[in-house]
């Protein structure tokens, strides 16, 4: 039975896969890239060490990729694209998973917003005592201390 096979990048000229099964089998992607060479590609590259097959063409036929590789015995190739997080979640997921971590740990007297405005705020008088009254970091400071603490206020409205 091959092994199976999913695609990492597709774009209409180039498309990345992937073999886990058989990442770091130096002779496998060898026989792989020969097989592919063979037919109608611009580039063909096969990397061992990441486990995947990369192939380049003015279009690319991806049920007729899995064809071939299947009719070869190479590979199975799933042929759905992987669901790709938005950036944006990835990094709000952590910051949202702190901020559970602070309410639960101050069992819910402080969140996040409430921390940052507290530091910021600290930091602005921290200037003040210091004598920094023409220098932008002590005003700075409270600016984004009241922009987090009324943006705190509005999310739980």
């Amino acid at each position: 039975m091959a092994d199976k096979a999913i695609i990492c990048h597709q774009t209409t000229g180039r498309l990345r896969i992937k073999i886990p099964g058989r990442r770091e089998d130096i002779r496998y992607f060898s026989n792989l890239r020969s097989e592919f060479r063979d037919e109608d590609y611009n580039r063909v590259a096969a990397n061992p060490f990441t486990g995947s097959l990369v192939l380049e063409a003015d279009r690319i036929d991806v049920d007729g990729i899995a064809t071939f590789a299947s009719s070869q015995g190479l590979f199975e190739l799933d042929r759905k694209k992987p669901e790709r997080e938005p950036l944006f979640k990835k990094v709000v997921n952590p910051v949202s998973a702190l901020n559970a971590g602070i309410d639960r740990i101050s069992g819910g007297d402080f969140n996040l917003p409430g921390v940052i405005f507290m530091v910021l705020l600290g930091f602005g008088a921290t200037e003040l005592i210091r004598g920094n009254f023409r220098t932008p970091p002590w005003y700075t400071a409270f600016w984004y201390a009241f922009g987090v603490f009324s943006k705190s206020l509005i999310d739980k409205k």
